[in-house]
């Protein structure tokens, strides 16, 4: 299914790596330049890239925006964060996957078609034989940039967008553990306010 979605984001930052790395370990990092100002946009952008990864949502880091390392997004207001960074992230995450797909049937020597994904384990049917996500790009960027055309899953494969998922960090937000911008205290600091 080709992707029905753009994004001004993706105009900005084309590259690959400017949204997704795969560490050796085997997680996968997302950068945005959305913040969490309580609307959970972190767990929103978790779902869609484990989505379109075939990765479990507990091998998801949402990186939290730091100027100069995250894409430039913008603001994060008017309810235009899944239209803009959920677009990128769904179009970055089908691009890694793709790429990923064609390492690994390099790799095993056969079909892109004879191959399927779960949890990140690439394994073809035809042989058995199988790689990993990490084995396959675990610290290595790649090089390359989002593919504004790449065929996204379509709805009726989806198996988490739409479910019930707890958001990232609810502990954190329970217990008042987790800081959020206006809870930042600079060194020195005696007074602030809006």
């Amino acid at each position: 299914m080709v992707s029905p979605f753009s994004s001004t984001s993706l105009n900005k930052h084309p590259g690959l790596d400017e949204w997704i790395s795969v560490g050796e370990d085997g997680r996968i990092a997302i950068r945005t330049g959305k913040v969490d100002i309580g609307q959970r946009i972190s767990t929103a952008l978790a779902i869609i890239a484990a989505e379109e990864l075939d990765v479990d949502i507990a091998r998801i880091d949402v990186i939290r925006t730091v100027t100069g390392e995250a894409p430039d997004e913008g603001v994060t207001s008017g309810s235009n964060s899944m239209m803009e960074s959920g677009s990128a992230v769904r179009l970055a995450s089908a691009t890694a996957r793709m790429h990923l797909l064609a390492r690994a049937a390099d790799r095993l020597e056969v079909d892109v078609d004879a191959l399927e994904i779960n949890d990140g384990l690439i394994q073809s049917r035809d042989t058995n034989r199988s790689v990993t996500y990490e084995e396959l790009q675990g610290g290595k960027p790649f090089d390359i940039d989002v593919d504004p055309d790449v065929d996204t899953k379509p709805p009726g494969d989806h198996r988490l967008v739409g479910q019930h998922i707890a958001p990232l960090g609810l502990p954190d937000i329970v217990t008042g553990k987790y800081t959020y911008l206006q809870d930042m205290k600079m060194p020195g600091m005696l007074h602030a306010r809006v």
